[in-house]
């Protein structure tokens, strides 16, 4: 009967500490399924339960979120979760890519020509971080078309980066048509000027 107590205390132990290892299952399924509940509450759970665990699953919300954002072309939005996720985990490469790309995006939206280099060098820096992806290497493209489009040697050679790298299919069938548009548009330049 001496025993009994440890054995009671262990099975209490092990079961707080299942009950502990749900909750954190429950925190990164969380993020994956519905990201915007753990936003809601990751400043009183960074305050209040601030864990390994949690802190994954609230840079995995919030990469979730900057992402979707990223892809709705609402780079601003984009930014911030990405600069949230970077605040908790600096070293996340996901966000930091992304947070380059958002940042190139806004930059290249101004239509400033300084800006639009600014842009360049941002998207630059995340082929740092991702080297495989060819993301960066189509807005490097568009960010040479808009500083003027007649500088063919850079637009194409980004846009053949690009389609040499990882690209999903959306992306890889934009940036095939604005390659094939850059090439009739040098062939013609070409043929008026002979």
């Amino acid at each position: 009967t001496a025993g009994l107590p440890n054995q009671v205390g262990l099975l209490a132990s092990a079961a707080l500490g299942f009950k502990i290892i749900s909750l954190e299952i429950s925190y990164i399924k969380i993020a994956e399924e519905n990201p915007e509940l753990l936003i809601n509450i990751q400043d009183s759970l960074i305050q209040k339960v601030a864990n390994d665990e949690i802190q994954v699953a609230l840079v995995k919300a919030n990469n979730n979120l900057g992402l979707l954002e990223f892809d709705n072309e609402s780079y601003r939005h984009a930014y911030n979760y990405f600069l949230k996720a970077i605040e908790i985990s600096p070293s996340d490469s996901f966000a930091n890519f992304y947070l380059l790309l958002s940042e190139g995006k806004l930059l290249y939206k101004t239509g400033n020509k300084d800006n639009l280099w600014s842009s360049i060098q941002k998207y630059n820096k995340a082929t740092q971080l991702d080297p495989l992806n060819g993301l960066p290497y189509y807005f490097i493209g568009q960010s040479y078309q808009k500083i003027g489009d007649k500088d063919f040697d850079l637009i194409i050679e980004a846009f053949q980066a690009a389609m040499l790298l990882s690209l999903d299919e959306k992306m890889r069938n934009k940036t095939k048509k604005a390659l094939e548009a850059v090439i009739k548009r040098e062939r013609l330049l070409k043929d008026f000027w002979r």
